[in-house]
C-alpha cells in the first residue's frame, strides 16, 4: 500500500509534530464496534428512541462528511439534522454530545494505537512539541487515552472555527507556538482532511492509514522524528 506522506525536512528536525485525534490516536473501527454494541443494546431497551437516536447520528456524521457550512457552522450542523428529522435542536444536540463525545472515552484507551502511545512520551522526552488537532473536541480523550501534549486544539475553539481541510487551525497553532510550517509534521488518518489541511498550511504530512499500511507508516513517522527501526514492533492491529 502506497503511503501519502509530504516529508521534506531533509535530515533537519522537526520542533513538533501536530496529530489528529480520530482514527489517528487509537483504531477507529474498534471503537465503532464497541459503540455498535452499545447503540444496539440502547435500541433494544428504548425502542423508537434509541432508533431515533441512531437517525440523528447517521445525519449528523453525514453533514459533516459533505455539507460546506459557512459562518456559525457548530450551530448550523445541528440545526440542519433537526430540520430535517423534525425534531428540536437541543435534541439533537445532547445526542450527539451523548454519543459521540461522552459515551466513547471508556472504550478509548482499550483501542489505541500502541505503538504511538509509545512514541509520544518519547518525541516529548526529546524536546519535540506534540500538539493534537481535531475537527471534534478532543481534550477529554485525549485525557481517556492516558497521553499528555503541549496542547490541544479543535475546529471549534474561537480563534479557529473552521473545519479541516481549511489551514486556520493548523496556522493558529503555528502563531500561538511560534512555529513555522517547515518545523512541523502534520500525522493523521485521512489524507482529503489532514493531508490537505498540511498541504494549505505549507507544513509536511503523514497518512496513517487504517489497516494494511499502518505498521510501515508509524515507522515512518519515528524514522522522520528521530526513532528509527524502534517503533516496527508491538502492536498487531
Amino acid at each position: 500500500m502506497r503511503i501519502k506522506k509530504s516529508l521534506t525536512s531533509k535530515g533537519r528536525p522537526y520542533r513538533a509534530v501536530i496529530f489528529d485525534m480520530d482514527g489517528t490516536l487509537y483504531h477507529q473501527r474498534a471503537l465503532r464496534l464497541f459503540m455498535a454494541a452499545e447503540l444496539l443494546r440502547h435500541c433494544l431497551r428504548h425502542g423508537r428512541e434509541g432508533l431515533r437516536d441512531c437517525k440523528i447520528l447517521s445525519g449528523y456524521r453525514k453533514n459533516r462528511e459533505t455539507e460546506c457550512f459557512s459562518g456559525d457552522w457548530e450551530t448550523e450542523q445541528y440545526s440542519a439534522v433537526a430540520r430535517r428529522l423534525h425534531l428540536p435542536e437541543d435534541a439533537v444536540r445532547r445526542t450527539v454530545e451523548t454519543w459521540m463525545l461522552k459515551a466513547p472515552l471508556s472504550h478509548l484507551y482499550a483501542c489505541r494505537d500502541r505503538r504511538l502511545q509509545k512514541l509520544i512520551p518519547e518525541l516529548r522526552g526529546r524536546g519535540i512539541l506534540v500538539f493534537i488537532y481535531s475537527d471534534y473536541p478532543a481534550a477529554e480523550k485525549l485525557k481517556a487515552l492516558r497521553l499528555s501534549a503541549d496542547g490541544c486544539y479543535c475546529a471549534a475553539d474561537p480563534e479557529i472555527r473552521r473545519l479541516k481541510p481549511d489551514p486556520a487551525g493548523l496556522r493558529a497553532i503555528l502563531g500561538k507556538n511560534e512555529l513555522s510550517p517547515s518545523d512541523c509534521l502534520m500525522a493523521g488518518d485521512r489524507f482529503d482532511r489532514d493531508g490537505k489541511a498540511a498541504e494549505n498550511a505549507g507544513m509536511d504530512y503523514l497518512i496513517l492509514p487504517a489497516g494494511k499500511g499502518r505498521k510501515e507508516a508509524v515507522r515512518l513517522l519515528g524514522q522522520a522524528t528521530g526513532f528509527p527501526q524502534k517503533h516496527e514492533t508491538g502492536d498487531k492491529t
